[in-house]
């Protein structure tokens, strides 16, 4: 039986499939850093949370995005139930590292090491995007997948868990358990709040930097925010939302002028007002208009904000 290898989209697994490795696909396919991602009952019902999400962004139809989810889920405990040996393939940025504790706290739900005979458990952890690396480098990478272990299970678990969960100081207290990765994946997630002293998030903060300069046209612009990430892990149409957020939020402070992406200009028409931030959900953790958890980077902590 050849290996599942399981990694974060359509592109890695078009980019790896030409090194000729022997082996079968799943794209994991979610963007879990943008909307809802709250603790649920059942699979079927995070899906439909994560469809729902998805297709009122204009991201595809509900019933279609719930489709793939659906057939992704399937294969994957077919693969647990076939004892296949599965692969874990990801990249170190924010987007990879929250799939990794999604699929390997999935992993610890099924009792994979139960019989650890059944079903044997790899991961790789690719130190830049995986469509950056030369297929002589990929072929490399699969000789020298690690195995992964119980621990590792668990301590992916704890991390999804609190991602999911309401109170963002949960995630942040475990800075140091050790899971590899995870250090650094926390500190960018802090950069997803708003900030305690301006009300912008770490993107929003390099658009009013950029647009400062004057209008920019949506790829510049894109440009700008995806060359100030030590680890860039923003697609562009999650960027758009995050504009159309900003346009059409509360007292906005940006403009959009355009049909769609590539013709968009976006001005700045306004200085952003701290106590008027973009609602919008960091895992469990609802920020709206009224309240909101932000991040005090000189103190090092959240901070619970309620508008007067």
């Amino acid at each position: 039986m050849r290996p599942l290898i399981i990694t974060n989209g359509s592109a890695a697994v078009d980019w790896i499939s030409r090194a000729g490795l022997d082996a079968e696909w799943l794209p994991w396919d979610d963007v879990l850093h943008d909307g809802p991602v709250q603790s649920a009952r059942s699979h079927d019902e995070f899906a439909d949370s994560r469809a729902r999400f998805m297709a009122s962004l204009g991201w595809g139809e509900k019933e279609e995005i719930r489709s793939r989810f659906r057939v992704r889920d399937e294969r994957f405990e077919r693969a647990l139930e076939d004892g296949q040996l599965i692969c874990c393939w990801f990249e170190h940025d924010l987007y990879d590292q929250l799939q990794v504790w999604e699929v390997l706290s999935r992993l610890d739900q099924a009792s994979a090491f139960e019989n650890p005979a059944d079903v044997r458990l790899t991961w790789i952890q690719s130190p830049v995007h995986i469509t950056s690396r030369p297929q002589s480098d990929l072929l490399a990478d699969w000789q020298g997948r690690a195995p992964l272990s119980r621990d590792h299970l668990e301590m992916a678990s704890r991390l999804w868990n609190a991602f999911t969960g309401a109170q963002p100081e949960a995630l942040w207290s475990m800075r140091g358990d050790g899971f590899p990765g995870a250090d650094t994946a926390i500190r960018r997630w802090t950069g997803l709040f708003p900030s305690f002293t301006t009300g912008l998030d770490q993107v929003e903060s390099v658009v009013a930097d950029a647009l400062a300069d004057g209008p920019q046209t949506f790829g510049s612009l894109f440009q700008r925010v995806t060359a100030a990430e030590d680890a860039a892990f923003l697609g562009d149409w999650s960027f758009a939302s995050l504009l159309r957020g900003l346009a059409s939020q509360e007292s906005p402070w940006v403009e959009i002028e355009g049909d769609d992406l590539r013709s968009w200009t976006v001005t700045r028409i306004a200085d952003p007002d701290p106590t008027r931030i973009r609602p919008r959900w960091v895992g469990g953790v609802q920020c709206s208009a009224s309240s909101w958890w932000s991040w005090d980077a000189k103190e090092q902590t959240f901070r619970f904000q309620e508008r007067g």
